[in-house]
């Protein structure tokens, strides 16, 4: 079941697929390590293996997720998919803004692009042992620019030029057929939220599928989270896994996180309920 509440402005030619996100400080500058504590970037992170959950909090920004069910909100926007209920609510008028857009900032305007599922055909995602492909429906981005200042490395200059510091929500809605030629419903969010500030850049994102079989049975998931916080000097991140699925690259690599690009080694993976 997919319920979507969003206020559109402009269409955009540009395809943006992919971004990180987090927000910035809750309040003091405590400096603790990344399990169950604050960051000295500010952001608080909570990984609990044993039970396959994640929690990231942020600047008007709360992310949970576990095994079955994520949940993410922050300035504009709420989403969540649990099972095979997709809710995304968009409030254009205030999605990406934070306080410093109150005191002159630019405000850019908000952008919908919309690329057509079946063009990640060649992307097949692999769950154990099924392999599905992308056959129809629709990713729909809703995407407002926060910064033209570019992100600090690992980020490169041409994923500066193809994709713009942003507060991004991406709607994921069709079909995928199997290796046996059954057709599954396809419900997924694929968001993110940056911000470039005179402290550094923090960026937070979410990547979660449910393939749904025609007794409305979620029979596969695929679901990634990730944190990177820099002050430009030096950074921190978090990739989680929390599904059973990936996404095979051109290389035939299989790699986590299907439609999603993250500049970061395999090795800063954190694995809970891994493939």
């Amino acid at each position: 079941m997919l319920v979507r509440s969003a206020v559109s402005s402009a269409l955009a030619g540009v395809v943006a697929a992919v971004l990180a996100f987090t927000g910035p400080a809750l309040g003091d500058d405590d400096d603790h390590d990344l399990f169950g504590n604050r960051t000295k970037f500010g952001n608080k992170i909570k990984i609990d293996a044993p039970a396959g959950a994640l929690k990231l909090f942020g600047d008007r920004q709360i992310l949970k997720a576990k095994r079955d069910s994520l949940r993410h909100r922050g300035p504009g926007y709420r989403t969540s998919l649990i099972g095979d209920d997709l809710r995304i609510d968009i409030n254009d008028g205030r999605l990406g803004l934070r306080g410093h857009h109150a005191d002159g900032g630019t405000v850019e305007p908000v952008e919908v692009i919309v690329i057509p599922l079946g063009g990640f055909a060649a992307l097949p995602v692999v769950c154990g042992d099924n392999t599905y492909s992308f056959a129809s429906g629709e990713l729909i981005f809703t995407r407002r620019k926060t910064s033209d200042e570019r992100r600090p490395p690992p980020f490169t200059p041409q994923f500066d030029a193809a994709f713009p510091v942003a507060t991004l929500i991406g709607e994921i809605s069709g079909t995928a057929t199997n290796q046996d030629g059954e057709v599954l419903e396809v419900l997924g969010v694929d968001s993110a939220d940056e911000v470039r500030s005179e402290d550094g850049f923090t960026s937070v994102v979410a990547v979660w599928l449910s393939f749904i079989d025609a007794d409305g049975q979620v029979v596969d998931s695929a679901a990634f989270t990730g944190s990177f916080v820099s002050d430009g000097t030096t950074s921190e991140t978090v990739i989680v896994d929390h599904g059973n699925c990936g996404v095979i690259d051109d290389l035939g690599n299989i790699q986590i996180g299907p439609l999603f690009v993250y500049p970061f080694p395999p090795d800063q993976l954190i694995t809970i309920e891994g493939f």
